[in-house]
């Protein structure tokens, strides 16, 4: 963790700690070369801070696995599916509007490779969602002119870089990923999400894909978290636009995830309505440390 995920009790003891380490270490040099070997002392000393001091090479989102989660984050896995991933009946948009959905979504052309058609499939049933929920809740407000507060500020940005410093392996590191698509609102300056989206590369990729999704939803609800934000949840996609898993992490740091397929009509319909349900979820700005890019 970084001194930005750290909590202040922890953050301070280990100051202290790093403190009698230090003490120690100079102690013990001293006792073994003596007072004569001063020269000694500094060039080791030196040499050791050198080495310390080396920038260690950045980590990746495909680096962590669940254990890593855990011991950096402190977020684990919990066997069923959670609450936050169901779809209630009243949540389930129309079978008409799944059709209207279907006909939109672009099939894929000669000239055109699977990797290409998968993107525009996904691209189109990530902006129709977002363009129908924004529309039908509009005009489901209670009054024309005061619609969510949210939703017309409601956008989606293409390759986000997101990163993070923190202690990995004893050593200061920059946890650094892209994201396909970031769910955004607010002033760029200030932009507050709730939903990343990761893009698998081929068919079959949507399991890595979600992986990495759920290290970047941990980076932001672990920052929130330290930053005492009540609504820590965070929301998660990673896909091939064939399977989709969606990912959540509650505010007690547990997560489940939810696999559906496009091609399956209940799915596709739950696909969409999970999507609109969670642009209707307000949350906390992101805040801390986590630094993003995009809006």
């Amino acid at each position: 963790m970084s001194d930005g995920v750290l909590p202040p009790h922890l953050a301070s003891a280990a100051k202290k700690a790093l403190e009698r380490v230090d003490l120690l270490y100079h102690t013990e040099m001293k006792h073994i070369l003596g007072a004569s070997s001063q020269r000694q002392y500094e060039d080791a000393t030196a040499s050791l801070r050198g080495v310390l001091s080396q920038e260690a090479p950045p980590l990746a989102l495909a680096d962590f696995d669940s254990d890593m989660l855990r011991t950096t984050f402190g977020v684990t896995r919990h066997p069923s599916i959670g609450e936050m991933l169901q779809v209630e009946r009243a949540e389930r948009v129309s079978l008409s509007r799944i059709h209207s959905f279907s006909k939109s979504t672009p099939q894929r052309r000669a000239d055109q490779t699977k990797q290409t058609s998968s993107s525009n499939r996904l691209y189109t049933i990530l902006e129709l969602t977002l363009t129908e929920t924004q529309r039908f809740n509009v005009v489901a407000a209670t009054s024309p002119l005061n619609p969510p507060p949210h939703m017309d500020a409601l956008r989606w940005s293409m390759q986000s870089p997101i990163s993070m410093s923190l202690t990995y392996e004893g050593r200061q590191r920059r946890l650094n990923g892209v994201l396909d698509y970031m769910l955004l609102w607010g002033a760029r300056q200030h932009s507050e999400t709730n939903l990343v989206v990761v893009a698998g590369k081929s068919r079959g990729a949507a399991s890595l894909a979600r992986e990495e999704a759920l290290v970047a939803m941990s980076m932001i609800h672990a920052v929130r978290k330290v930053s005492g934000k009540r609504n820590c949840r965070m929301f998660g996609l990673g896909t091939d636009s064939y399977d989709f898993y969606f990912i959540g992490i509650e505010n007690d740091s547990v997560y489940s995830y939810r696999l559906l397929e496009w091609w399956v009509a209940d799915d596709k319909r739950d696909i969409v309505s999970l999507l609109g349900k969670i642009m209707l979820i307000p949350t906390g700005h992101m805040g801390g440390r986590v630094s993003i890019g995009g809006g």
